[in-house]
């Protein structure tokens, strides 16, 4: 058909399409119908199509392999049937045929360049590993012609772009989608090339946008809250790390990036709470000690904490890369009062 289907069980997230997330094993065989009805476009179902459908309905059930013999039978009775050439690649992708998954993809489009999901799974197949971007790119770039406001695709061949080393066309896709559709999971990848790129203004601007949507994502807050904090957003930097650390009060590590994020903001008795807290949920974390020198070191009159406060994170472990850098700033802090 030259329509693209709209069976919503075909949809599938990113995750899936470019990583290869296995379907859960199929259970035992669906229960079909022994007679299915006329296809959609009014045809009797002969011996072909009669295969097809059953083929197609254990496609919806994810029983993949069951569905290959039953679209093997429906091209011998009809070898220019797209449709089932594009399913029996399907098919044949879910259960871990690359190379035959590949060719029928191939095949179907060469029977009809119009049949959008063969161009989205194939473009995933791609964009699998060993990645091939620039093929994903030649076979996404008609689909966004036939279909210019499906986000997935779009969402798909900027992250082909971006593989390939073509990051003005991988943003120019990312916008365009944005555009269609607020999708986070597009921002985010949107932002997450800006940032890459060295646009951290323009970074910082997505990712204002997406704090709400991630305000109950503990993993996802602490990624913006430390791209707020390395685009020197600090301000940023310690709204989101309140919100993660209102998740997750027992993560030293949210303590010290808050603080640190404080301690660019001239705010040092907050940052010294927040390196005192990380120290309150673990007593040997060597960062929150250091950065704490660091702290008191600017305060003349608090220099012996400073001292105090390097020690400990040298006494910790005085090799690693921590440790020699207190150890550094302890002997140029002592060097600097002997003068």
């Amino acid at each position: 058909m030259a329509k693209r289907r709209c069976d919503m069980w075909l949809s599938i997230g990113m995750c899936a399409l470019l990583w290869g997330c296995d379907p859960q094993p199929a259970g035992p065989d669906p229960a079909l119908e022994a007679d299915p009805p006329p296809t959609e476009d009014g045809r009797n179902p002969g011996a072909g199509n009669t295969d097809f459908d059953r083929g197609v309905a254990y496609i919806q059930k994810e029983a993949y392999a069951e569905a290959i013999p039953h679209f093997d039978r429906a091209l011998s009775a009809q070898p220019d049937n797209a449709e089932a050439e594009y399913y029996r690649a399907l098919a044949y992708h879910k259960t871990g045929a690359r190379e035959k998954a590949e060719k029928g993809y191939q095949r179907a489009l060469q029977l009809n360049g119009e049949l959008v999901l063969a161009r989205l799974h194939l473009g995933a197949l791609y964009l699998e590993e060993p990645p091939n971007p620039q093929k994903a790119i030649e076979v996404l770039e008609p689909a966004t012609q036939k279909e210019p406001n499906a986000v997935d695709i779009r969402e798909q061949l900027a992250f082909a772009y971006r593989l390939a080393g073509k990051n003005d066309q991988a943003l120019s896709q990312y916008d365009t989608a944005l555009k269609i559709k607020d999708n986070p999971e597009v921002r985010l990848a949107y932002a997450d090339l800006l940032f890459e790129l060295g646009k951290e203004d323009q970074a910082v601007t997505q990712m204002k946008k997406l704090v709400q949507h991630y305000k109950k994502d503990v993993e996802k807050l602490a990624f913006l809250a430390h791209r707020f904090g390395k685009s020197k957003a600090f301000d940023e930097c310690v709204k989101t790390f309140d919100m993660a650390v209102a998740l997750k009060p027992n993560e030293a590590a949210f303590y010290l990036h808050r603080g640190i994020c404080k301690h660019e903001l001239k705010d040092e008795p907050g940052a010294r709470g927040d390196f005192d807290k990380a120290l309150s949920v673990n007593a040997k974390f060597q960062p929150a000690h250091y950065y704490l020198g660091k702290s008191y070191a600017l305060d003349k009159k608090a220099r012996g904490k400073a001292v105090d406060h390097y020690q400990k994170a040298i006494a910790i472990d005085k090799d690693s890369a921590v440790g020699k850098k207190a150890q550094q700033e302890l002997n140029e802090l002592v060097g600097a009062a002997k003068r």
